[in-house]
């Protein structure tokens, strides 16, 4: 973050503003140096001074970092996809519910995502990857898979992908060389509504979404900024 989001950040927490961390990543590397920077300890904190939207609304952690919301795909989705993306040139990334991001092997998507900061992706093999869509094995859940590769082959991608998809799962993008699939009806919106009603609980007055500065730079962004922006807040797209 730069010293200047990190001044504004924090002359705006001391004035009373509450600032949910909403994000497609999944708590990692990445997070201590934030909460540093925003004269927070840095440990495995997943907040800062409200919720945090983690995996695209996946994910919510309560102010004191509980878990108070999570979804996961449903393991027929996992099953139906897990081999797309070959006949386009794509790289399967998995995150699963055991805090691991995973793929069949190592190429050079797994090396270019380090800059993400997210936990070290593990390579489990194509069995391996398999089994997190039969439902047989019940172990591990997935949150929601990632598709890697150059802006043209994931164009070229994206529609045969919507129709495998259907209706039964969300596929966005946050990146011009990502595509992810999420559970049906998951977004970064649907997780800032459950932020708000902890915070809601927690101050014991309604907490509205029309009192929301909702500030995004990606596809996955979108619905998160309508739906601040048609309950009267502000929803700001930025550039990347």
């Amino acid at each position: 973050i730069s010293g200047a989001n990190a001044a504004a950040l924090k002359q705006a927490m001391q004035q009373g503003v509450q600032v949910i961390i909403a994000t497609g990543k999944r708590p990692g590397p990445w997070l201590p140096p934030l909460r540093q920077a925003l004269g927070f300890a840095d440990d495995a904190g997943l907040t800062l001074n409200a919720p945090s939207v983690m995996f695209n609304g996946l994910l919510v952690t309560d102010v004191d970092g509980a878990v108070a919301h999570k979804r996961l795909l449903p393991r027929e989705i996992v099953s139906r996809l897990v081999g797309f993306g070959s006949d386009f040139n794509l790289t399967l990334h998995a995150y699963t519910d055991d805090d691991r991001n995973v793929c069949a092997a190592h190429n050079s998507w797994s090396d270019k995502v380090v800059v993400y900061e997210e936990p070290t992706i593990e390579a489990i093999g194509s069995t391996g990857m398999l089994a997190l869509g039969d439902a047989s094995t019940g172990s591990v859940g997935t949150f929601k898979l990632v598709w890697w590769g150059s802006p043209e082959d994931i164009a070229a991608a994206r529609p045969k992908l919507d129709k495998m998809v259907g209706a039964d799962a969300e596929v966005v993008s946050s990146l011009e060389t990502a595509l992810e699939v999420l559970p049906r009806g998951a977004s970064k919106a649907e997780g800032m509504a459950i932020a708000l009603e902890l915070l809601s609980k927690r101050s014991g007055q309604p907490v509205e979404m029309a009192n929301v500065l909702a500030l995004g730079d990606g596809e996955n962004d979108l619905t998160m900024l309508q739906r601040v922006h048609h309950a009267g807040g502000e929803g700001v797209a930025m550039g990347n």
